[in-house]
């Protein structure tokens, strides 16, 4: 997930509660940036990396409907807006996003992304000279032409170290190793072959959202929370080679990770070769093309 907020459009200035757009310092000589129109979702959440002076909400015709002050945590959009700007001390600036949810994800800067079609439904195809085909590297698992096994655990992309209960990660040492993030299904039971450390849990964004942890290296199961996503698990040393994570409520007999090819597309054309089962989520990208002409933030 990227920032909403593109650096390249904001002007100086102030949109105080009113809607009313000054575009002079602020008040006690304060500086202040304030961005662009900012597409949103009427009943969706956003939040900030820094606090905002204010967050002015505009219908679809761009007619300032209300705006809230001071913001310092997470914010719903109200309803019928279609549009939010933000003014935030020009001193954020460089690091400042405005992301989609309650929790804030690894900073990244804001970029566009091609939509699959116009407004009006005309699919769109970039012209091959645009792209060095001979330089591109492809990510079956990202494309979801492969799905893992029953052991969603990747022995091959743990690294030593591990997460604690804030989050943190600590890299190196002998004791652990954590593991990649693990895509989960929300409100869905988890379990271990093996007792963990810590199991962190991350929202869509794979912004943190909390963690289990037990001194004793005990943890056997985990249940995703309502907006989780994904889990990275800490583990003992001696027993990273050995980790199982399966969704259920049991463990099964260990099984090595691995890959195989989908069983089928979505509309239930059949794969040859490929596993007897589905085990993996269908990535959005076999169910369309999930691009926007500008990041939405819904």
């Amino acid at each position: 997930m990227k920032t909403c907020l593109t650096k390249n459009t904001v002007k100086y200035g102030y949109i105080n509660e009113y809607g009313s757009v000054f575009p002079v310092q602020g008040p006690s000589s304060t500086d202040y940036n304030y961005s662009d129109y900012i597409p949103v979702t009427a009943g969706g959440t956003l939040r900030a990396s820094n606090t905002l002076r204010f967050a002015s909400f505009y219908n679809s015709s761009k007619v300032f409907i209300s705006s809230l002050s001071n913001v310092t945590t997470s914010f719903v959009v109200p309803a019928g807006a279609k549009f939010v700007r933000i003014t935030f001390a020009q001193g954020f600036l460089t690091n400042l996003q405005l992301v989609d949810g309650a929790y804030l994800p690894a900073r990244k800067d804001y970029t566009n992304v091609l939509a699959s079609a116009l407004s009006d439904g005309t699919p769109l195809r970039v012209p091959g000279n645009i792209i060095l085909t001979d330089s591109l590297a492809l990510d079956f698992v990202q494309q979801g032409l492969l799905v893992p096994g029953v052991n969603l655990y990747n022995r091959y992309t743990i690294a030593a170290g591990y997460i604690d209960e804030s989050g943190v990660i600590h890299p190196g040492g002998s004791t652990y190793f954590y593991s990649d993030f693990i895509p989960v299904t929300p409100s869905a039971v988890y379990t271990l072959n093996l007792g963990a450390r810590f199991i962190a849990l991350y929202a869509k964004n794979k912004a943190f959202i909390r963690s289990l942890a037990d001194s004793l290296q005990n943890i056997t199961s985990v249940t995703a929370d309502a907006d989780c996503y994904f889990i990275r698990v800490t583990i003992q040393t001696a027993r990273s080679t050995d980790l199982q994570v399966e969704r259920g409520s049991s463990s099964t007999a260990y099984e090595d990770f691995a890959y195989s090819l989908i069983s089928q597309l979505p509309d239930g054309t059949p794969v040859n070769g490929g596993a007897s089962s589905g085990s993996g989520v269908v990535p959005d990208f076999l169910r369309g093309w999930r691009g926007c002409e500008k990041h939405t933030c819904a």
